[in-house]
């Protein structure tokens, strides 16, 4: 059993360590019994503006000054590639910062971007890292979450933690539409919320070369109905009251039960398996069955599964988060060990400090993480001289994470200056036809993990099938 709206990525936008979490545990806490005197969100008056008013407070995303990009991008190669492959990538970097050149030319072009816009990075980020992606997003790009699973007696058993689920969802919507989510912080420092704005209600349409994002939240008429699966047939069930009141547990409950009872009765073509296709194929179809009357019945892939053995929880499109410095270093190891050689590697850092803030990559691979990885398999370095590479490791790592979410690493800064390029209609400077920033971009690990308070796990197809990760 699945519910929510549409052919759709609906938690598309969020990091994935506060999108799952924070939904799931929500959810979590709706399903147990509620504490006497609890309020609902449902009861909390709305704060008109309250959005808004934190929004605008966030300071915007900088475009990091040229100079010190490039002078990083060279640091991040030394340890992935050969001194014969750094010394012509030093030649490209040295004509492309020439004063008065095109490098300058890109970079004041991202500055006038910023200016006119809340987030020079963060449409181009939508678009060309989860719009533009071709393969089928189930397995390919979107991660799935497992939450506790449940002992079902019976069906009913099944049908009423479905209806506490929902309840759950409608509550966590009301405090978005309320405008009453709390405020996240990092560092002491607020967050940007606008992603959660952009969660329920929201559908991923397929398009032949890119897709796209329509929120009916924003619309005039206000979405009142979930999609409910099961036995390949597609119910809408409208989970408000006339008056605008939310469904009860119980009333949620006797809807499931019909449409249980009528999904045993149909026998329409489970054509939903088209969304799971390659991007285009499912665009082509999509059109064309835009052209008939009734669809059939759809596979939605971004949804809440309730299994009837009690196996219970999410899929949604993917969208990174950060992880630990010293378990990075033993992934390095391992790398090392197994190929021989450093390779670059990704982890992401949240750039929601800044208004509609995505991410960047921390770059965990430094000059400093190989020396320490190679003095392990070196007899000649005694345990302190381990011990203080190790230190120095994962202080690189600590400042580089940090730059990070302030806005100053190096990937999303080159990755503008690419579209900045294909914008302007110039041609491609030679530094990003380069086998070396091919191979900066040719992430063998990722290592992005997802900090959690409460019992869940998640999992994702890696990144590079097997045979892309050889030696160099």
């Amino acid at each position: 059993m699945r519910g929510w709206d549409g052919d759709s990525d609906p938690g598309y936008l969020l990091p994935r360590a506060h999108r799952g979490e924070v939904l799931s545990r929500h959810l979590l806490c709706a399903l147990q019994a509620r504490p006497y005197g609890l309020l609902k969100p449902t009861a909390l008056g709305k704060i008109p503006g309250r959005f808004q008013l934190h929004q605008e407070a966030l300071p915007h995303l900088p475009v990091p000054p040229l100079q010190q990009t490039l002078d990083r991008y060279l640091l991040a190669l030394q340890p992935i590639i050969s001194e014969e492959e750094l010394n012509h990538t030093q030649e490209l970097v040295a004509e492309f910062r020439k004063p008065g050149g095109v490098g300058e030319r890109l970079q004041k072009g991202l500055e006038r971007r910023a200016k006119k816009m809340e987030n020079w990075l963060s449409d181009w980020w939508l678009k060309t890292a989860y719009l533009e992606y071709r393969l089928p997003v189930v397995v390919h790009s979107s991660p799935g979450v497992v939450l506790p699973k449940q002992d079902f007696l019976d069906r009913q058993g099944q049908l009423r933690f479905a209806a506490r689920l929902i309840e759950g969802i409608l509550d966590f919507k009301a405090m978005i539409d309320n405008e009453t989510l709390p405020v996240e912080y990092m560092g002491g420092k607020p967050l940007c919320m606008n992603q959660y704005y952009q969660i329920l209600s929201s559908c991923r349409i397929p398009g032949p070369k890119r897709d796209s994002i329509v929120n009916y939240a924003k619309g005039k008429k206000q979405s009142r109905h979930i999609t409910v699966v099961h036995n390949f047939q597609f119910f809408e069930l409208d989970v408000y009251n006339s008056d605008g009141s939310p469904l009860t547990t119980d009333q949620l409950f006797i809807q499931l039960e019909k449409i249980w009872n009528t999904s045993l009765q149909t026998n329409k073509e489970p054509i939903g398996i088209l969304t799971t296709n390659h991007r285009n194929s499912w665009a082509k179809a999509y059109n064309n069955l835009l052209k008939v009357l009734y669809f059939g019945s759809l596979f939605w892939t971004e949804n809440f599964i309730i299994a009837e053995d009690g196996s219970c929880g999410l899929v949604y499109e993917h969208a990174p988060s950060e992880g630990p410095p010293i378990v990075a270093l033993l992934d390095h190891i391992v790398e090392y060990t197994m190929y021989g050689h450093a390779c670059a590697t990704y982890e992401s850092a949240s750039l929601r400090m800044f208004r509609l803030g995505r991410t960047d990559t921390i770059r965990s691979t430094s000059v400093e993480s190989l020396q320490f990885v190679q003095s392990m398999d070196s007899p000649d370095k005694s345990d302190q001289e381990k011990a203080e590479l190790l230190r120095r490791a994962t202080q690189a790592h600590r400042e580089y994470a940090d730059m990070a979410i302030r806005g100053n690493a190096i990937d999303r800064h080159l990755l503008g200056l690419k579209l900045q390029a294909i914008e302007d209609l110039v041609s491609m400077p030679e530094l990003f036809m380069d086998t070396a920033y091919a191979v900066a971009m040719h992430f063998n690990l990722s290592t992005s993990q997802q900090n959690v308070t409460i019992e869940l796990w998640q999992g994702e197809k890696e990144v590079l099938k097997s045979e892309q990760i050889q030696p160099r």
